[in-house]
């Protein structure tokens, strides 16, 4: 058998692919894809733009949907507060709507939730003697809000007030009730054995005083409407509060002490 190679001079023989050259794909705009689709009819037409350009669609509808959260979050949060309550080591009754209760004192408040928000939290834990990754988010959260004077109506167990209220006078967190409630406000939480006191300490860390800290709010607007399960509950007002009057209000609104409930604070009490 013979087999005959190729040499440098042979032309090979051509065929009419060789000379095939592929078209360039369609340049697509909106003005073409929808004409095309106008062409075809709404069925074929809606059914050729779902296969290609469904994936385009989803990503702008969620881009849509992402950008109107953020915004509306950012004015929301923008929103003046009413006032911002927190309080620690306790429990919300689970079938109890906090929002109900914030939306209550708002209202007593003659604000509109609408254009104003409300803190209201009591669930989070503080142990000073247990340093764990939740105990040391609490801790730097309460300083930050404190330092920013984000604080109002702040209180809990005794562990906590016992941690944040007993110290040198210029070091505690609390005010002293004497010094900021009405005259007629203080005589009503001292006469009916309310007040917790705590001491104010020297250098040295003995005992120079005592202040009324915060108030026992076992029998309040706080286990009634907002659902605290775990009492006692103590109460007191950041001592850099940026909004004092309201946070005396808050106080006299959760004991019915408000304008035409006087009688059912007492019952209360009693």
């Amino acid at each position: 058998m013979r087999i005959e190679l190729e040499t440098p001079d042979q032309k090979k023989k051509t065929s009419s692919s060789d000379s095939f050259i592929p078209p360039k794909d369609e340049k697509r705009t909106f003005k073409t894809e929808f004409a095309k689709m106008k062409e075809m009819g709404f069925k074929e037409g809606f059914k050729y733009f779902w296969y290609y350009y469904r994936n385009t669609l989803l990503v702008i509808v969620l881009c849509i949907i992402c950008a109107v959260s953020l915004v509306t979050t950012i004015i929301r949060n923008k929103r003046p507060y009413v006032i911002e309550v927190q309080l620690y080591n306790n429990y919300v009754n689970p079938d109890v709507n906090t929002d109900d209760f914030c939306l209550s004192f708002a209202e007593h408040m003659g604000k509109n939730l609408d254009d104003y928000q409300m803190l209201f939290t009591a669930s989070d834990m503080f142990d000073p003697e247990t340093m764990s990754e939740e105990m040391q988010a609490t801790f730097y959260k309460f300083a930050a809000m404190i330092a920013a004077s984000e604080q109002d109506i702040i209180g809990g167990d005794r562990t906590f007030v016992d941690y944040y209220a007993q110290g040198m006078t210029d070091e505690v967190y609390f005010y002293d009730m004497k010094t900021i409630l009405p005259e007629d406000l203080y005589t009503y939480f001292e006469e009916n054995d309310m007040f917790y006191y705590s001491n104010y300490l020297d250098e040295n860390g003995a005992v120079i005083g005592k202040y009324a800290s915060a108030i026992d709010a076992s029998e309040s607007r706080l286990t009634d409407e907002a659902g605290l399960l775990i009492t006692p509950v103590y109460v007191g007002v950041a001592c850099n509060t940026g909004r004092l009057e309201e946070s005396i209000e808050f106080i006299r609104w959760i004991f019915y002490l408000d304008d035409g409930d006087a009688e059912a604070a007492t019952a209360a009490v009693e």
